[in-house]
C-alpha cells in the first residue's frame, strides 16, 4: 500500500508500508492498516476497540486502547477571525 503524509501545508511525501500505525500525540494508538497480501488491506480503527486491541496484540504492539463516547453537541456558530 501506499501512504501518503502530509505536514501542514508542505509537500506530501509518499511512502511505500505494509504495516501501518497511528499514534495520538499521546502514545496511543488510534488507527491501523495492514497489508494481507498484494491489495487486500484490512484496516481499523480505537472505535472499534475489540478486533482493534487483539490485532495490535498479534502485531506485537503491547498497548491496550480503552475508548470512551462522548456525546457530541452541535455548536451554534463557528467564527473564522
Amino acid at each position: 500500500m501506499r501512504i501518503e503524509l502530509h505536514n501542514r501545508l508542505g509537500q506530501p511525501q509518499v511512502i511505500e508500508a505494509t504495516r501501518v500505525v497511528v499514534y495520538d500525540k499521546f502514545d496511543n494508538p488510534v488507527a491501523l492498516s495492514l497489508e494481507i497480501s498484494d491489495g487486500v488491506i484490512l484496516s481499523e480503527h480505537a472505535g472499534n476497540s475489540r478486533n482493534f486491541n487483539e490485532i495490535l496484540r498479534n502485531l506485537g504492539v503491547s498497548r491496550t486502547v480503552i475508548v470512551q463516547r462522548q456525546s457530541q453537541v452541535p455548536l451554534d456558530e463557528i467564527r473564522f477571525s
